[in-house]
């Protein structure tokens, strides 16, 4: 069993805003992104033009939030989808990326530790970015059968994921590797080579590769996680969005 990780202190505006200890199995130390679907509110198929980072005061640091850039555009809010919680729906569409609202210096450095509950949709013979920066990215390949993490450079792990099913995957990025994990089964850490950081950050991408499918749920921390981190907050997603391993 993993060993017990103190969550530490959850700011007062977000408890005020109804999270408690028992959503948030994780500490807040150098955690710099939290998205989560379950907690946007609206109608079916609103557009979403801002999606709030749940770290940042309401009140400050609006940079930190990911905006819809493109007129008009933007993905789309899904309402009682998964376990009966709320995902946002990306139509494969570069209108439909996000990207964040001012320069993020913590991009620019590295490692990366990136959670992320998300699905592709089948028949789509693209590249699917869900998590991306010029150094790296998290998505789905083009072949239809397997899920893919890579930083930067053309080698990088990869695991079977040949449905339209939401999945919790787990990558790593360190300045010259990666490693990923699905459902709890990690491949290890590949090669990557040198990366190069800028302060640039999206979800689905702009010109190149869109995603199509839902992200419900992302975190990501600039530092490297213990086997029990990874495990405690794999697991929570897990619970969290009824998934199993």
């Amino acid at each position: 069993m993993p060993g017990a990780i103190s969550v530490g202190s959850i700011p007062s505006y977000m408890s005020a805003g109804g999270i408690s200890s028992l959503e948030v199995p994780l500490r807040f130390d150098n955690l710099q992104m939290w998205l989560d679907a379950s907690k946007l509110i609206g109608a079916e198929g609103d557009t979403l033009a801002e999606w709030n980072n749940l770290i940042r005061s309401p009140t400050s640091n609006t940079d930190l939030d990911m905006l819809s850039s493109a007129a008009g555009g933007g993905p789309n809010l899904i309402l009682s989808t998964q376990n009966g919680l709320n995902v946002v729906r990306f139509d494969g569409l570069t209108a439909d990326h996000m990207q964040t609202g001012g320069t993020l210096t913590w991009v620019e450095t590295m490692p990366w530790t990136i959670y992320v509950v998300a699905r592709r949709s089948v028949g789509f013979t693209q590249f699917h970015r869900v998590f991306y920066t010029t150094a790296g990215e998290v998505g789905f390949t083009d072949s239809a059968d397997n899920f893919y993490a890579y930083a930067g450079a053309a080698s990088f792990p990869q695991i079977a994921a040949a449905d339209a099913n939401y999945h919790v995957f787990y990558a790593e990025m360190n300045s010259d590797a990666s490693n990923l994990a699905a459902n709890d089964s990690e491949t290890g850490t590949t090669d990557v080579g040198t990366l190069n950081p800028d302060s640039e950050l999206f979800l689905s991408h702009n010109s190149a590769s869109p995603l199509d499918g839902d992200i419900a749920e992302l975190i990501v921390y600039t530092d490297s996680q213990s086997s029990d981190e990874v495990d405690i907050i794999t697991h929570h997603l897990l619970r969290k969005w009824g998934l199993s391993t």
